[in-house]
């Protein structure tokens, strides 16, 4: 899972939520297979870009991208639960 966050108008977080075991709703047996894998350095690593680990982003939006950020989201904040 992958999150974006803004805590300003036009500034925010990117939180890169990847698995590098190609899914991650996995049995406890798998899970621990899995942690292995990774402390042997078997496994890719889970960064954005190719050969990094890093997954957290600050991020800057210009003035257009965050209006059309803002049209995207809009009808979803105005839809009322149950």
């Amino acid at each position: 899972v992958s999150v974006f966050i803004l805590t300003h108008k036009c500034y925010g977080y990117y939180i890169h939520g990847r698995s590098v075991h190609g899914q991650a709703d996995v049995g406890m047996e798998t899970l621990l297979d899995n942690i292995r894998k990774e402390e042997d350095n078997l496994c890719p690593l889970r960064g954005l870009e190719p050969g990094s680990e890093l997954q957290t982003f600050e991020v800057l939006l210009g003035e257009r991208v965050r209006e059309q950020y803002q049209k995207i989201v809009q009808p979803l904040a105005e839809v009322k639960g149950p």
